[in-house]
């Protein structure tokens, strides 16, 4: 058992641990290939789902894909036909993965706060993605296995269309499902931090410290405001939390050093 003087945090190589419910982890680590455990409480999704999510590594302060081959070399299932997953599209390059890890926030605490510090890489359909998400009401027996908001470049290079796309991250990650969306003023490589507040049956999405009251419904396009999305029955209560990226098309070379992640936090809510 580890005692700390009141308001007294204690670092130890990268994560601070208080007595207030704050957890903050800011991957200044490594782990080697082909891989080795993340550390620090978290579970890794490959190690929970084998045959879905890609393994990941901790590097140069990121969280990121650990394999510069990716999903196909973990015996995920694909579906071939998706462009992003089908390596004959693109010659010489390869999917840079999809992965995650989660953490309990403590056990009966069902109200929290999540944020993720992504890189803001968003190059669209024509090169590096970087898709990070924090996740909340993680319920690891559900194929939605938890809820996100993933800021993404519909677009491309020359002309980005950003937006956040809000809902399930999917287990295996083809069950992925769209509940929100919304428009995001956002400059290619800007560093953001996105917050999903949970408070047990809803939540809400916030960017850099302010929420987002732009979001419609989808399919419906129905503006919902300032409301909370209520979350489905099996995620509600939930005290499990974590990361979730999707690496989109780069070259196998710097795929496992391509940032994802640059830093996770949550906040019990008491």
């Amino acid at each position: 058992m580890l005692v700390l003087p009141s308001k007294t945090p204690l670092q130890l190589a990268g994560k601070t641990i208080g007595h207030n419910g704050r957890f903050v982890d800011n991957f200044q680590r490594s782990t080697s290939l082909p891989h080795v455990p993340l550390g620090m409480g978290w579970q890794d999704l490959a190690d929970l789902f084998p045959t879905a999510y890609d393994l990941t590594r901790i590097y140069n302060g990121s969280a990121n894909s650990g394999d510069p081959h990716s999903r196909g070399k973990n015996g995920a299932t694909m579906i071939p036909d998706n462009d992003w997953e089908n390596y004959a599209n693109y010659p010489g390059q390869a999917f840079g993965g999809v992965g995650g890890a989660i953490r309990n926030v403590g056990t009966g605490i069902y109200s929290y706060d999540v944020t993720t510090r992504i890189t803001g890489v968003l190059h669209g359909i024509d090169g590096v993605e970087s898709e990070t998400t924090p996740i909340v009401g993680v319920n690891t027996a559900s194929n939605l296995l938890g809820f996100g908001c993933w800021l993404v470049n519909i677009g491309s290079s020359a002309t980005p269309i950003f937006a956040v796309l809000i809902g399930a991250v999917g287990n295996p990650p083809e069950d992925f499902l769209v509940t929100h969306t919304g428009a995001i003023a956002h400059t290619q490589g800007q560093q953001r931090d996105i917050t999903l507040k949970y408070r047990g049956t809803t939540y809400t999405v916030w960017v850099d410290g302010v929420q987002l009251t732009n979001l419609t419904t989808y399919p419906g396009g129905v503006p919902i405001g300032s409301a909370p999305i209520t979350l489905p029955v099996a995620h509600q209560n939930q005290s499990w939390a974590g990361f979730e990226y999707d690496q989109h098309l780069v070259d196998p070379a710097i795929t496992a050093t391509t940032p994802a992640v640059l830093s996770y936090s949550h906040q019990a809510i008491t």
